[in-house]
């Protein structure tokens, strides 16, 4: 069965002027419920039970829509995996690369000590307006070149340090630079990958125009304003309070209660002993919530093997065996105390060079949905994982055997060169020994001059963005900024994949019914009350599908709605795409959205935290692009 026309090569990046031709009416009643289009909207709906739940590897999502949507015949084959070969994969991936060089170089960090000195002494109210403006500033421009995950990369890491030096809290920084990022994001078409697939969408139609580099820059520049203003007025009062006496120097291993896995020491004192006797747990601060009886232990066959669900929790007559492995929970410091006080075996032997270190789970990266003992971390990564920190409360099974979720804030031991590694390759973010490695600033001019010429090729589309991000990718490892196995160890396989087998979906999702009769019912709001109605309710749509998926599967559902709104109206699809593409940007929950994910565990935010700041950001959103989106690209 034959599917839907690609567009030609370059189509999918390259944006037109302020006046761009107009799409073809659909014709909605040659489009009928055929096998197709109901294997399709099944895929579609698996696509977004695994974006919820987590629980499917990114990797897997992508390489069965490629096959299924070959194997099921709903594009021939070719199609099917032209997404391998996309533009959208090829400048997500060249623009991964490009980030690493920046941070491997120190480039990055430039920028940070930057806002530091342009902040100036931390005296007061004005200095933390003029801290929180010049956040929102420095995140935005970070995401606008970088991308909004990258984007994130450089500040978390930051945002200890510069509180400490401020006399603040992370909680009163995150979430101005959270939206500075999203805000920053649709400056540019290479912002998030959602913008790239909604352009390349757009061209998937004969006729319409999608968006350049910087076509659309002036709707981001207006709705980072937007978000700058929310910050240095009334922004202050809707942040989390620094309590009195509350240190300034935060240390996230020391804020909350990891859970860790500990093997009862041969010969330790605590053989034999019931857990209401054991007054050295209490003495390190530790509370055991599970006990895992070890293959010598005598008369524990009540108990569940070694990583079965739900483990035996523990009581007060609980006896504890040499060989017993416990769950407990503690502070990151507790943990490394019971293990210097040899009851407890935490960990193998130390290697040299080793730290310790928090990383966060990344959304949409390789660990998401996996278990330790599935990802091999140890022999992947070169890392040890001491102990696992989840947001909402924390589970009772083994540590090997829990699946991760984003937002967990992994404890490790290893190499400060393997945590720089994971850091670099994005599957999780260092919150600490950020700085492991010495940084190459002898390369940081060139790694500079390398992200500008790509900036300058892709502005004057003296060469395809796609093109020019491979081109720059491939001079950091030839300049030295980055070493081959850095670049490679860059690039993010799992998300790769998954806009592989999303871009071949996104074509054969307008091969279906489904947006016509969505644009359908969306006709008489725009008959009574003009286009900007249809805009609004995009943006608030794409908003709340954003609030539980990424902003790449919100972009898959709505920029083909948006397509045969326009086609309806006669208008060109420009504007309402951004419509989407803007409320994709604006959650304001931590649930579902890759970048907002984040935010909560590091700034320990509430959910009513992140509502109150949140819902203005998003409200200011809407205003902005209402106001700007017409302007730059007009309806007619």
């Amino acid at each position: 069965m034959a599917g839907p026309r690609l567009p030609r090569s370059g189509a999918g990046l390259r944006g037109g002027g302020r006046q761009g031709p107009q799409p073809r009416e659909p014709k909605c009643h040659r489009v009928g419920w055929s096998a197709a289009a109901v294997a399709t909207l099944v895929l579609l709906a698996a696509v977004v039970a695994a974006a919820v739940s987590h629980r499917v590897p990114s990797a897997v999502v992508g390489g069965a829509l490629v096959c299924l949507l070959a194997g099921l015949r709903i594009l021939p084959v070719a199609r099917a995996f032209a997404g391998f070969g996309s533009e959208l994969v090829l400048l997500v991936g060249g623009m991964m690369v490009v980030a690493a060089g920046l941070t491997r170089t120190g480039a990055a960090d430039r920028l940070v000590a930057g806002v530091e000195v342009a902040a100036g002494r931390p005296d007061g109210v004005l200095a933390e307006r003029r801290l929180l403006g010049g956040l929102v500033l420095a995140g935005a421009a970070t995401a606008a070149l970088l991308g909004d995950v990258p984007a994130m990369a450089v500040w978390l890491p930051a945002v200890s340090r510069i509180a400490r030096r401020h006399g603040t809290t992370p909680g009163r920084l995150l979430l101005p630079i959270l939206f500075g990022v999203l805000a920053g994001s649709e400056v540019t078409l290479i912002g998030t990958a959602g913008n790239i697939l909604a352009s390349g969408i757009l061209t998937a139609v004969p006729g319409q125009v999608g968006f350049g580099v910087f076509t659309q820059a002036p709707v981001g520049l207006v709705a980072v304003a937007a978000v700058f203003a929310l910050a240095v007025t009334v922004g202050p009062a809707l942040l989390p309070a620094k309590h009195p006496g509350e240190p300034a120097d935060v240390d996230f291993a020391n804020l909350k209660m990891y859970q860790g896995e500990v093997a009862v020491a041969a010969h330790s004192a605590l053989d034999g002993r019931r857990l209401r006797e054991a007054a050295v747990l209490r003495e390190l601060g530790l509370r055991v919530t599970a006990i895992f009886p070890g293959a010598d232990a005598p008369g524990r066959r009540g108990l569940p093997l070694p990583g079965s669900s739900p483990p035996a929790t523990a009581g007060p007559d609980s006896v504890v065996r040499a060989g017993d492995r416990l769950l407990v929970q503690g502070s990151a410091e507790d943990l490394l105390e019971a293990q210097n006080s040899g009851l407890f075996e935490l960990r193998g032997p130390a290697e040299a060079a080793t730290v310790t270190a928090e990383a966060l789970v990344v959304p949409e990266s390789g660990l998401v949905g996996r278990t330790l003992t599935e990802l091999g971390f140890r022999q992947r990564y070169g890392l040890d994982v001491l102990a696992v920190w989840r947001h909402r409360g924390q589970p009772l099974t083994r540590l090997q055997h829990l699946r991760l979720r984003p937002g967990d804030i992994l404890l490790l031991s290893g190499s400060r060169l393997a945590a720089l590694r994971l850091h670099e390759r994005l599957d999780a973010l260092l919150l600490g020994e950020r700085d492991a490695a010495p940084p190459r600033r002898d390369r940081a001019a060139v790694a500079l001059g390398l992200l500008a010429a790509f900036v300058a090729v892709a502005a004057t589309r003296l060469m395809d963005p796609a093109a020019a991000a491979v081109g720059a990718a491939a001079g950091m490892v030839l300049t030295g900024c980055l070493r081959p196995e850095e670049a490679l160890a860059a690039l993010d396989l799992p998300i790769l994949l998954l806009l592989a087998g999303i871009v071949p979906l996104g074509t054969a999702l307008q091969a279906t019914p489904v947006p016509a009769l969505v644009a359908a019912g969306l006709a008489p709001l725009a008959r009574a009350d003009g286009p900007l109605a249809v805009w609004a309710v995009l943006f608030l749509v794409a908003a709340l599908t954003t609030q539980l998926l990424s902003d790449v599967a919100t972009v898959l559902l709505w920029v083909p709605v948006a397509l045969r709104s326009a086609a309806l109206l006669h208008a060109d699809a420009r504007p309402l795409a951004l419509a989407v593409m803007l409320g994709a940007q604006a959650p304001v929950v931590a649930l579902g959205h890759k970048v907002a994910l984040l935010v909560p565990s590091a700034g320990r935010y509430s959910n009513r935290d992140f509502l109150r700041y949140g819902l203005p950001a998003a409200a200011l959103l809407l205003g902005a692009g209402l106001w700007a989106a017409p302007r730059v690209f007009p309806f007619r």
